[in-house]
């Protein structure tokens, strides 16, 4: 009986050794060695096992030959892991930073937690100057595919920069629409200051109406965030025919005053182009498998539009790059006086028929091209691509180029309840 009591004490004070000697989880920096450009940044992560359950403060020191606030700047004297997480940051931003002054940093474990074999790191400076980034446009419309400007400026050099060698900034796409997004890398030229990124759908056949942010990747520590440091992509996809339907009706002329003086210096009458068009409206509806374009018969539109079929088409008269089989990237400069986009991500499409004299009394029945755009604001955007030399702006027409920002006449319709 005593052996056998004697046996089942061991036991338990073996269960109990074995639980006081379980293993604590880890705290450990993501890397060891962390590398920081000059005047730029370098994001240190923290990371835990798994997700802690609570925000977590993990204390971080700072040694080595750099002098902090002299050499170097923090963003905090401790990492803060947020809960239901398992890494968080702190920034280093280079002061005056060299190869003999380096940081060195180490981390504390708080209570319930061990250091792993990454208890500390090294922030070493590079040489070359971090460059800052800025996409040409904050926003902008995925309908077929879409092309970023990214202009770069150096840290040190400003805008004096120009890569002495390719340079390819890498980027991350965050949000509802990430997963709908394809895009690559910001390609630099040797030479130059700027470079391109193209985006494109993973899926042609996407519709609908989700966000996307695109930013530099954080892991490129070199490249920092300019004024527009990010570009908002609204995913959409292709705007069929079919998207428009409903009833608009007119609402104004982007920037028709303006419009109005610059016919005026050109000694034209601004009375007579087409801006009297107050409960004008246009209505789209299925009839069959196509939809069809009802115009109404009052305003001075009326004398262009005519009841059509609406199909997509390429782009006419655009005056930027095309993007894909019926959508530009435009640049009509009334938007932009009107503080709106710089560009616009157009959709083109074929009426069957509108009368192209613009004029009720000589009528001249064709097909035509226009450009019909759903803004993010829930208003449709309409302008007018293709026509023959009308009754208004004798001094401003050529027959050999069509003059988007003079004779389209970009106008905004709100959707009729």
């Amino acid at each position: 009986m005593k052996r056998t009591i004697l046996l089942l004490l061991l036991g338990v004070l073996a269960l109990a050794g074995c639980k006081k000697d379980e293993p604590l989880p880890t705290v450990q920096f993501g890397a060891a060695l962390y590398t920081v450009y000059s005047h730029g940044s370098v994001q240190v992560a923290v990371l835990t096992e798994a997700p802690v359950e609570k925000d977590l403060v993990v204390p971080v020191y700072f040694g080595g030959a750099a002098v902090k606030e002299t050499d170097y700047s923090v963003s905090a004297d401790a990492v803060t892991i947020a809960a239901g997480a398992d890494t968080g940051y702190l920034e280093i931003t280079d002061i005056a930073l060299s190869e003999e002054k380096q940081i060195v940093l180490t981390l504390e474990a708080p209570d319930g937690y061990d250091t792993g074999l990454r208890a500390k790191a090294v922030v070493s400076p590079v040489a070359e100057e971090a460059l800052i980034y800025s996409f040409e446009t904050p926003a902008a419309d995925l309908l077929e595919s879409y092309t970023a400007t990214v202009t770069v400026t150096g840290a040190v050099s400003g805008k004096s920069f120009k890569a002495t060698e390719d340079l390819e900034i890498p980027l991350v796409v965050h949000g509802d629409g990430a997963g709908a997004v394809r895009a690559s890398s910001v390609r630099i030229a040797a030479g130059q200051a700027s470079g391109q990124a193209v985006f494109s759908l993973t899926d042609p056949a996407f519709s609908g109406m989700a966000p996307a942010s695109v930013s530099a990747d954080p892991a490129g520590s070199r490249f920092l965030p300019g004024d527009t440091g990010s570009l908002l992509l609204t995913v959409r996809g292709i705007q069929t025919p079919d998207k428009l339907l409903g009833t608009w009706q007119f609402d104004h002329i982007v920037e028709l005053a303006q419009i109005e003086e610059w016919f005026l210096a050109m000694e034209d009458d601004p009375d007579i182009i087409p801006k009297h068009n107050d409960g004008f409206t246009l209505t789209f509806a299925k009839e069959g498998d196509n939809v069809v374009l009802t115009p109404g018969t009052s305003g001075d539109f009326a004398a262009f539009f005519r009841k059509a079929t609406v199909t997509l088409t390429a782009p006419k008269n655009s005056n930027g790059p095309v993007l894909g089989t019926c959508t530009a990237d435009d640049n009509n400069g009334w938007y932009a006086e009107a503080k709106e986009a710089a560009t616009q991500q157009n959709t083109y499409y074929k009426l069957s028929q509108a009368n192209r004299s613009f004029d009720n009394t000589a009528e001249k029945m064709g097909e035509a091209v226009v450009v019909f755009r759903l803004r993010s604001d829930g208003n449709l955007a309409v302008e007018l691509r293709d026509y023959d030399a009308p009754p208004f702006g004798f001094m401003w027409w050529d027959d050999k180029k069509f003059d988007i920002e003079m004779f389209s006449f970009a106008s905004v319709f709100t959707p009729v309840r």
